[in-house]
């Protein structure tokens, strides 16, 4: 938990972190479901319940209901999607349903495919939605419900910060409405949803480059060579 308070006050933050993992892998060719692949040493998921353990109380998987999950009730509880063939929505929504039941303030959502993303890019997501003075100080305007990173290409809505107990419910109405696009279900935030642009400077660390995905062995392969690259001068930085 983190204590952050104006004027003195204790109060406690419940962080949860949200990965989406419910990815086959088709065109990466035969073998297990893209997040439980060998990458780099350990596995897609490996990588990015390392990523959010180290900063949440709670962590969510969400995956299709036939997925081979292996259960880890020490490191992260299972979330079946909503129906099987409908995207990430069906993914996002109960997932974020979970958080808000279990009394998150916060939840960090990342896809299990993009092993690019890193603790700065969580920092830049988290500043945005609670800046350094505090979510519990005077706002002259409504705190936001939703952090998403935003390109030439659009809105990222699966890599991002949410309040759960705002986000959920919208997200589940436009769901019932018939709704399977999760950048066009947050459009029903309003004015309570804002954007970092991934291409101004100093915004995104890594730029574009860090939300790419790895759907073919060509991404994947220059993935792998990445993330070495950047090990290996976070090794010689330190």
């Amino acid at each position: 938990m983190d204590g952050r308070a104006a004027r003195g006050a204790h109060v406690s933050v419940v962080r949860a972190g949200i990965i989406l993992a419910g990815g086959e892998g088709l065109r990466l060719g035969p073998g297990a479901p893209k997040a439980m692949r060998a990458f780099g040493g350990t596995t897609l998921l490996e990588r990015a319940l390392a990523l959010l353990s180290a900063r949440c109380e709670r962590v969510f998987v969400s995956v299709p209901h036939a997925f081979p999950l292996p259960p880890d009730i020490q490191r992260y509880e299972r979330v079946d999607d909503l129906s099987n063939g409908d995207g990430p929505m069906a993914g996002l929504v109960p997932a974020l349903e979970r958080a808000a039941t279990a009394r998150a303030d916060l939840a960090w959502v990342i896809p299990a495919d993009m092993p690019l993303l890193g603790p700065a890019h969580l920092d830049a997501l988290l500043f945005a939605l609670d800046p350094p003075d505090g979510s519990f100080s005077q706002l002259s305007v409504v705190p936001p419900a939703a952090i998403v990173p935003r390109t030439v290409r659009g809105i990222n809505p699966l890599v991002g910060v949410y309040r759960p107990v705002y986000a959920a419910p919208i997200l589940r109405a436009a769901w019932s409405k018939g709704e399977r696009s999760p950048a066009r279900a947050l459009l029903d935030m309003g004015g309570r949803i804002r954007y970092l642009d991934v291409e101004k400077d100093g915004v995104w660390p890594g730029g574009l480059e860090s939300l790419g995905g790895v759907n073919t062995p060509e991404e994947w392969d220059r993935a792998i060579a990445r993330t070495k690259e950047l090990e290996r001068r976070a090794l010689e930085s330190s």
